[in-house]
C-alpha cells in the first residue's frame, strides 16, 4: 500500500558494461557504437614425430595478437533500480509501526513493543532496502529498438587489443600391441584481460572463457581378435572466469573488499573427472555394442557459467556396419 513519490524514492541507473550505479539525474546513457572488423595475428611453431617406433609426440607453441577485439555477446541495456538508501529511509517508519502493532497484539506493553520493533528494524530495513534496490524495475531503451516490453539488448562490442601465448602437448605411447597410454596438456598465458573500453580512458574486462591449464591422461586396451576395446580417461581443468551475454562468473577475481556486480556469479571451478568407454564386437555379426560413461563417479560439475551442475552421463549404443 506504500506509494512513494519520486522525491521520496528516486531511481538509479546501472550500467552493465561499466558495472557502475549512478543516480538517474546524473546518468549518461551512451550510444552503442557500430562493430569494426577484428584482426588476429598468430605465430605458431609445431612439431610431431615418432620416437622409437612406440611413442608419438605432437607439440606446438603460439603467440596471438588481436586488434579491435570483439567481445562476447554483452548486455548493453542500462537497468533502472530503486535508490536503496532512500528506500531504507522511506520504509523505516512504516515497518517500525507495523512491528510495534504486532508486538502489542501479542501482549507486550507499548513501550517495550516499540523498543523491540526499533531493534528488529535495524536488521530488517537494511536487508529489505538492499534487496529492493538491487532488483531491476525497468530498462533504458531507444525508439530504434523494436521492443514489446522491458527487453534486454545484447550485442558485440569492440574492445582494445590483447595478446597472449600458449602451448599444447600430446602423446600416444604404444606400450604393446594391445595397450596404449595417451595424454594431452594445454596452457594459455592469460584467461582474463582488461582491455581499452568503449569509453575512452577506461578498462573493461574480457574473459577468455577457457582455463589456463587443461589436460587428459588415458589408458586404452584393444583386442582385435576378441573384438573388445576399452579406455579409461582422466581429464582436468583449472578454475577460470567466464563471461557470455548476461552471464558473468568472475567472483574469483575480486580483491579483498571488492563487491561483485549485479549479475556476477562464481567462476567455473576446477574439476577432475573420469570417463570410461568400452566396446564389444558381437561374434559372427557386424554389430558393435559401445558404452560411454562421462563423469564416472558422479561428481557435480558445472562446465560453464550460468549452466546447471551435470552428474554422471551414460550412453549405450549399438552400431551395425553394412559393409
Amino acid at each position: 500500500s506504500l506509494q512513494p513519490t519520486p522525491a521520496q524514492v528516486g531511481l538509479n541507473v546501472y550500467d552493465p558494461v561499466t558495472l557502475k550505479t549512478t543516480p538517474a539525474a546524473q546518468a549518461e546513457v551512451r550510444p552503442v557504437p557500430p562493430i569494426r572488423e577484428s584482426y588476429t595475428e598468430t605465430f605458431e611453431l609445431g612439431w610431431q614425430g615418432v620416437l622409437g617406433n612406440q611413442l608419438r609426440v605432437m607439440a606446438d607453441v603460439y603467440r596471438a595478437k588481436i586488434t579491435d577485439f570483439t567481445s562476447p555477446l554483452t548486455l548493453t541495456t542500462p537497468l533502472i533500480l530503486l535508490n536503496g538508501q532512500q528506500v531504507a529511509a522511506f520504509i523505516q517508519t512504516p515497518i517500525v509501526t507495523a512491528l510495534t502493532q504486532q508486538y502489542i497484539a501479542a501482549g507486550l506493553p507499548p513501550s517495550e513493543a516499540q523498543t523491540r520493533a526499533l531493534a528488529d528494524a535495524q536488521t530488517l530495513v537494511p536487508q529489505l532496502a538492499t534487496a529492493l534496490g538491487s532488483v531491476p524495475v525497468g530498462v533504458v531503451s531507444s525508439p530504434e529498438v523494436a521492443a514489446k516490453g522491458a527487453d534486454l539488448v545484447v550485442t558485440y562490442l569492440n574492445m582494445g587489443g590483447l595478446e597472449y601465448w600458449g602451448g599444447d602437448l600430446a602423446f600416444t605411447w604404444f606400450a604393446t600391441d594391445k595397450w596404449t597410454v595417451t595424454g594431452t596438456y594445454s596452457f594459455v598465458s592469460e584467461d582474463y584481460f582488461r582491455v581499452d573500453g568503449v569509453i575512452p580512458g577506461t578498462k573493461e574486462p574480457v574473459a577468455l572463457n577457457a582455463p589456463k591449464h587443461k589436460g587428459t591422461l588415458g589408458l586404452g586396451y584393444r583386442d582385435v581378435a576378441r573384438g573388445f576395446n576399452a579406455e579409461a580417461r582422466v581429464r582436468f581443468h583449472s578454475e577460470f572466469p567466464a563471461m557470455s551475454a548476461g552471464y558473468s562468473g568472475t567472483k574469483c577475481l575480486l580483491r579483498s573488499g571488492e563487491q561483485p556486480g549485479l549479475f556476477d556469479q562464481d567462476c567455473v571451478a576446477q574439476a577432475t573427472l573420469v570417463d570410461l568407454n568400452a566396446g564389444y564386437l558381437i561374434p559372427r555379426t557386424r554389430a558393435t555394442v559401445q558404452l560411454t560413461v562421462s563423469n564416472l563417479f558422479d561428481k557435480p560439475y558445472r562446465s560453464f557459467v550460468g549452466v546447471p551442475d551435470i552428474g554422471r552421463f551414460a550412453l549405450l549404443r549399438v552400431k551395425y556396419d553394412l559393409f
